[in-house]
């Protein structure tokens, strides 16, 4: 009998970024915006929870980028939350900026790259009373927070998001109604969608005009885009081929081909893979998925694909731009599927990155367990594990394996092996 050859260690190119992830309004706490207003009305959370202190971030973050250095990461992505810095229209608050500031230096301090994004899910109140993202006005005020943001932090921060997955929110907020303002409307989702691209062009071209009128250096600026990797059931089918080509269309392409100058870099949240095939139900035509075969699934029920963000990052090759996983991750409140995701999806990058892709970072979703939107406190991403009542952290044995990938900037042989 031949014996198995051993598996080899994978090396990443030296500056590889191992980081994690949070956002503003799930971690924080004590925020005041349209989400805070949304969680009063009784059936948009499922368990019907209240962001609340959340994870009272805004207070405990010296102690969370404690973690940070325990695993050895380089990279932190986190959010400025808008409804903070400008609770009323035109009135800024410093002293939340001056925290924002400190956040900065703190993570520099540790030798962790900051990646700043401008918008995550949430809006001030008045911004929603103004029609939300289906108001070009929108775009306008967004623009004066971003500059108001850049001016403070701009010497210290050298890469920048100004969106978090528009693709993901104009869908929730005007055709599904899931997210605030909750409005089921085509015309208005239509309209937000325009607002985003035009709201991401006109920021990128002041974050640079800033930086160089400043002198401040370089900098990267782009946006975080879900990206959802599909494929037919039937590659030979034609109405299989079809709904697979739409939703790649209206998830995927629709922002990546409308930004494509105005990026410096390519951010990707990964989370799906999708097998799809055409189906006709009554006067609609739909379209239906295909469970993948031996998944691993979250606590949500969400199948766990690797290969899916290898075929995505071979797929970006052609826009020839560096790319970074700004998301990705798991809701595993006990831990048991995460270890494997965490060598498992640094392998296939592993694999990309030495078929010629330049991926150059990967940030893990979350750093401690959030508020999960929709899903309140109920689904568990932390690497760190919160008590939310105690406010209690609790490293997760996953800890661990994220730590040895980042501390050799590898995944070693034994990680592989164990979690083949």
């Amino acid at each position: 009998m031949v014996a198995k050859p051993k598996s080899q260690s994978l090396k990443f190119p030296d500056g590889f970024i191992w980081g994690a992830a949070t956002s503003s309004h799930q971690v924080e706490g004590g925020n005041h915006n349209n989400w805070s207003e949304w969680e009063k009305v009784g059936g948009h959370i499922k368990d019907g929870a209240k962001s609340g202190l959340a994870a009272d971030h805004w207070s405990r973050y010296k102690e969370d980028f404690e973690y940070l250095s325990d695993m050895y990461l380089n990279g932190y992505r986190f959010s400025i939350e808008w409804s903070r810095i400008e609770p009323k229209e035109g009135e800024w608050n410093e002293t939340a900026l001056d925290r924002y500031a400190d956040m900065v230096r703190e993570l520099k301090r540790r030798r962790v790259t900051p990646v700043v994004t401008l918008h995550h899910f949430t809006n001030p109140v008045w911004i929603d009373e103004h029609g939300s993202w289906a108001s070009g006005q929108t775009v306008d005020y967004f623009l004066r927070f971003v500059a108001k943001v850049v001016e403070r932090l701009g010497p210290d921060v050298q890469m920048w998001c100004t969106l978090n997955e528009p693709n993901i929110e104009t869908g929730l907020d005007f055709m599904l109604g899931w997210f605030p303002p909750g409005r089921k409307n085509p015309l208005a989702f239509l309209r937000a969608r325009y607002n985003f691209v035009q709201a991401h062009k006109r920021a990128y071209a002041l974050i640079h005009f800033l930086y160089k009128e400043r002198g401040w250096g370089g900098v990267q600026v782009s946006f975080a885009n879900h990206l959802v990797y599909v494929e037919p059931r039937d590659s030979h089918n034609p109405l299989d081929q079809i709904v697979a080509w739409a939703y790649r269309f209206v998830s995927n392409q629709y922002f990546l081909g409308r930004t494509q100058s105005t990026t410096d870099f390519l951010g990707i949240n990964y989370y799906f893979y999708h097998r799809l095939y055409f189906k006709l139900g009554g006067a609609m035509v739909l379209f239906d998925e295909e469970p993948l075969r031996d998944a691993p699934v979250s606590d949500l029920g969400w199948q766990i694909a690797p290969e899916g963000l290898y075929q995505i990052c071979k797929s970006l090759k052609r826009f020839d731009k560096p790319i970074y996983i700004t998301e990705n991750g798991l809701s595993d409140a006990k831990d048991t599927v995460r270890p494997w995701s965490l060598v498992r999806h640094a392998e296939v990058l592993h694999r990309v990155i030495s078929e010629g892709v330049d991926v150059r970072g990967y940030f893990y979703w979350s750093l401690i367990d959030t508020f999960e939107w929709e899903n309140g406190y109920k689904a568990r991403y932390g690497l760190v594990a919160v008590d939310f009542e105690s406010q209690k952290r609790r490293p997760r044995p996953s800890v661990k394996v994220y730590a040895d990938i980042a501390e050799h900037n590898a995944v070693s042989r034994e990680l592989l092996e164990r979690y083949s």
